[in-house]
């Protein structure tokens, strides 16, 4: 990012009044080359209590110190994803904005107003949105790297009887009280005193959003440690033999791990969904922009194959000559069958909506421009190659958590991060 220059010059014309507060705006931390302002960090603060508005939050001083370490994370994670090249483009993050409005059940014009009506800049939420896709991304590329997972150790989950692919699924809320990458013998009896503590709060009814809130390390911290819904064989492998044992409500914990100290909580379980799943075999034509043809152009190529494909032309020969996904250029675009959530959102949907022998218009993803053809869809059971997929997936997923919190501290130890408070 580029740095903020404090100084001015007397020569200058007069500035605008957003400049000159900008100049004047103190600095609440210094992340290697770049800074968090004060007034950063005040708007994320107001944000965060319009949130939780109907719950008790953690003495300001406390709730300023939580909000300013995770946007001193934010700022050092957004630096290393411009560092690797990654980019959120206008259409993407519209389409998150879209897919947010209407989770509140309003269109993206109806959300914006909401948003100022609370008082809240939507030019500053949307820049809020980019940074959090931007920032899942790089954790994405990051952690899904260090993990590696070997034939022996599906084989043994597939043969495990309690392993229960997707039998039940649970929603947690979660703290992490954390402990250094080389921690001391005082270092861990503190942080283990300190979650015993959390820990006995939870159990005597004190509101876990607000302890999350006020303690907790974890990446979900400010949205009260909710982690989600997670099946039974997604949990994370340190949470695996406590939490099909909970009750809803329960509270279990300290759990150490190498990051630091867990507690959790069981806020809800659901019981098992049919396996037997709908395959659609699709075919597409994948254009990516370039830096000899921008997305206006792209988008248009797109609209003049499939203007063509209706013409008479044949798909699987439009696809060997234009289509920008090497994986299926050889087959004429053919993704074969495909399960649900193999692909992205956006190229899901658009799938699902077509009939076999269907056409879609152009579709826009973060790949890039898609013409989609529907040839067949089938039931299937869930088979041997398929179980062993999400065998795969599964301890991934397991072990992503704990692998993003040690991804998070070797970062944060590389940098220099100084707190002005």
């Amino acid at each position: 990012m580029t740095p903020v220059c404090w100084a001015a010059s007397a020569a200058k014309p007069a500035q605008p009044a957003a400049a000159v507060d900008r100049q004047l705006d103190g600095v609440a931390a210094i992340v290697d080359d770049d800074v968090v302002l004060n007034s950063e960090l005040d708007r994320r603060i107001r944000m965060v209590q319009q949130r939780f508005k109907d719950k008790q939050l953690p003495p300001y001083d406390q709730l300023r110190h939580q909000v300013l370490e995770q946007l001193a994370m934010e700022r050092l994670q957004l630096s290393l994803a411009k560092q690797r090249g990654i980019r959120i483009s206008d259409n993407e993050l519209n389409a998150a904005l879209t897919k947010t409005a209407a989770a509140n059940n309003m269109d993206l014009l109806q959300f914006k107003n909401a948003l100022e009506a609370e008082g809240t800049s939507f030019d500053g939420f949307r820049e809020e949105v980019r940074n959090t896709i931007t920032i899942q991304k790089l954790q994405q590329q990051a952690v899904n790297s260090r993990i590696h997972i070997s034939d022996s150790e599906v084989k043994q989950l597939m043969q495990n009887p309690n392993s229960a692919f997707g039998s039940l699924k649970f929603h947690l809320h979660h703290i992490l009280i954390p402990i250094p990458e080389t921690p001391s013998p005082k270092q861990i009896d503190e942080a283990q005193a300190k979650a015993r503590q959390v820990y006995e709060d939870a159990k005597k009814g004190a509101d876990f959003d607000q302890l999350a809130l006020a303690y907790s390390s974890s990446q979900t911290a400010l949205e009260g440690g909710d982690m989600g819904w997670k099946s039974t064989a997604e949990l994370p492998s340190i949470f695996t033999d406590v939490v099909p044992t909970m009750g809803v409500g329960d509270v279990a914990g300290p759990i150490r791990s190498a990051s630091g100290f867990h507690i959790v909580k069981l806020v809800d379980r659901q019981g098992a969904p049919n396996t037997v799943i709908e395959q659609t075999h699709a075919r597409h034509i994948l254009l990516t922009p370039s830096a000899i043809r921008d997305e206006a152009q792209t988008k248009a190529l797109a609209d003049r194959l499939r203007q063509r494909i209706n013409n008479g032309e044949d798909f699987a020969k439009l696809a060997k000559e234009y289509t920008d996904d090497l994986g299926s250029k050889v087959s004429g675009g053919d993704l074969n069958w495909v399960n649900p959530g193999q692909t992205v959102p956006a190229f899901e949907q658009a799938m699902n909506q077509l009939q076999p022998g269907e056409i879609s218009q152009p579709i826009h993803t973060e790949f890039g421009w898609h013409i989609i053809q529907v040839l067949e869809r089938r039931k299937e059971d869930m088979s041997k190659n398929m179980l062993e997929a999400e065998a795969r997936n599964i301890l991934r997923k397991r072990r992503y958590e704990e692998e993003l919190q040690n991804w998070l501290r070797e970062i944060q130890a590389e940098a220099y991060i100084d707190y002005k408070y």
